[in-house]
């Protein structure tokens, strides 16, 4: 739900977050429907506010981190062995509900995790192939010229005691690869360029509650179609906030979110924050 407007972010679809068939077993984990990437959905695990929350989470400045919900998806996660496993997923027509246009848009992520009893890491690649025609292969033609974006992400979390602490890097290449979600100060269409985001954060546990910190930033190279509109300018973000757990799934939270820069301006800055309550499904 977008919160200026109250309309869906999903598409007006009655299950826009996920719906899925899938089996499970001992051989792994196959699924097939509208779910979230194999990449997108590992790495919000990696950031001290959960890929959430306006801008303070990673999303903003690491794009990847946006939860990517594409349409048509066969995913399959390996069973875990000492600690590894994997997962790789295809979406054969990323937007369904598509009127008027012909053509079908494919994405195609992979990460490889290692989970410890007090670490942990991925690596993960996001791919997308816009169809012709689609209103993602227009903006990017727009922007200079129609190519294929994808990102590299690398990231891991430890915990000492109380305290976890997150870390992690992104590498994007033509644009982001979950165009439909925009940030503040950012394009989402630039091909020929290479961004790179960046994020170190921390949790402290605080018996029913987190008290939650990040910076992050956003890094554009000079190159390709930033360069040519003048947007190679680092934006950062300085993150604070607080969650109190109700329940295992439920949470109120208070967070506060500072944007550094945009990309085409330097001097630019923008402050959100919000109250709320969360519910995990």
């Amino acid at each position: 739900m977008v919160a200026n407007t109250g309309r869906s972010a999903q598409g007006s679809r009655l299950f826009g977050r996920a719906a899925w068939l899938g089996v499970d077993g001992p051989l792994g984990d196959l699924r097939l429907g509208r779910q979230t990437s194999v990449s997108s959905a590992v790495l919000a695990d990696f950031d001290p506010f959960l890929a959430s929350y306006l801008v303070t989470g990673a999303q903003t400045s690491l794009q990847p981190f946006n939860a990517n919900r594409n349409d048509n998806t066969l995913a399959y996660w390996t069973p875990s062995a000492g600690g590894w496993r994997a997962g790789v997923d295809y979406s054969f027509d990323q937007n369904a509900p598509r009127a008027g246009i012909a053509t079908r848009s494919k994405v195609m992520s992979a990460a490889l995790v290692h989970e410890g009893a007090a670490h942990a890491v991925t690596l993960t690649v996001e791919r997308a192939d816009w169809g012709p025609g689609s209103p993602h292969d227009l903006g990017m033609q727009a922007a200079g010229g129609s190519a294929k974006p994808y990102a590299v992400s690398l990231a891991a979390r430890g915990k000492i005691n109380d305290l976890t602490l997150y870390g992690a890097w992104s590498l994007m290449r033509h644009g982001s690869t979950v165009p439909a979600i925009q940030w503040p100060g950012q394009s989402v269409y630039y091909p020929g360029s290479t961004v790179h985001g960046v994020m170190l954060g921390g949790a402290w546990r605080v018996r029913a509650g987190s008290v939650l910190a990040s910076w992050q930033a956003s890094l554009p190279q000079d190159g390709g179609a930033l360069a040519r509109q003048d947007a190679t300018h680092s934006q950062q973000v300085l993150s604070v906030g607080y969650a109190h757990d109700l329940s295992k799934r439920t949470n109120v939270y208070a967070v506060l979110g500072h944007m550094i820069g945009a990309w085409n301006d330097a001097g630019w800055r923008e402050t959100q924050y919000a109250v709320g309550l969360r519910h995990r499904y």
